[in-house]
């Protein structure tokens, strides 16, 4: 059978409890990959879906308060009946609601309840750029882990395909070499490199796969740029905001 090129939102569905280990990662940062993803794994957390057909959709998000406020795909919530962060420390999973998204821009605004307190990521004070080492750090496969590469290009524009709502077109995203695979949506994308070295400079969101059969390989990954998602994420909490007032 011929291989073939697909891209696909890196979102993990599964039936039960996340298990498994990710796939092994590409390219060697002059950052030790598992210092990088140390910097901000304190802020990284598992986000589980519940669906109507019982089913988890399983990612990973990035807290950006100590109150709670995490950063994530807008794919990964958008048709929850329940949603869960899973671990702040306590290997626990804790309810959380979805403070609002914007489906165009694939992100989204998930509020852990009662929360207080968290470890937060650090984000990056300039923009990535192509040859960039970085590091990406996502729950793929299950399983929190580090997927080394660079940045190959800035400013692409890609369709990905959702099984669940069909191609999405998202712009201005980052390339990387760094295998992306499902679950590792709304993960960072970190710098591994002085000035930023364990800062993120992204959040991962969609992987190229080559096809070969049942086979998938992963080829470049795609991740929204941190400043772009922070814009978007400010919008989103005034349109809320505003929404409230308003009722």
């Amino acid at each position: 059978m011929l291989r073939s090129l697909s891209m696909a939102l890196v979102t993990s569905t599964v039936l039960g409890v996340l298990s498994a280990a990710p796939a092994a990662a590409a390219g060697t940062p002059s950052g030790d990959p598992k210092r990088v993803a140390a910097a901000v794994i304190p802020g990284v957390v598992y986000v589980q879906s519940q669906l109507p057909d019982g089913s988890i959709v399983a990612g990973t998000g990035m807290v950006l308060t100590p109150s709670g406020e995490v950063l994530t795909n807008y794919h990964l919530v958008r048709d929850e009946i329940a949603l869960g962060i899973f671990d702040l420390g306590d290997h626990r999973v804790h309810s959380a609601h979805v403070v609002g998204g914007d489906a165009a821009e694939d992100i989204a605004v998930v509020q852990i309840e009662d929360a207080h307190n968290l470890r937060t990521v650090r984000l990056a004070q300039g923009a990535a750029y192509v040859g960039e080492q970085v590091v990406a750090v996502g729950n793929g496969g299950g399983k929190l882990g580090e997927h080394p590469g660079r940045i190959t290009a800035t400013g692409r524009t890609l369709t990905a395909q959702d099984p669940e709502a069909g191609p999405e077109t998202i712009h201005g995203m980052l390339q990387t070499d760094a295998r992306l695979t499902p679950g590792d949506s709304g993960g960072p994308l970190v710098a591994a490199e002085a000035p930023d070295e364990g800062r993120v400079v992204g959040m991962d969101t969609a992987g190229l796969f080559r096809r070969h059969g049942d086979v998938q390989t992963p080829v470049a990954g795609y991740a929204i740029p941190i400043a772009h998602a922070l814009a978007v994420v400010a919008r989103i909490e005034d349109r809320e905001s505003a929404d409230r007032h308003s009722a």
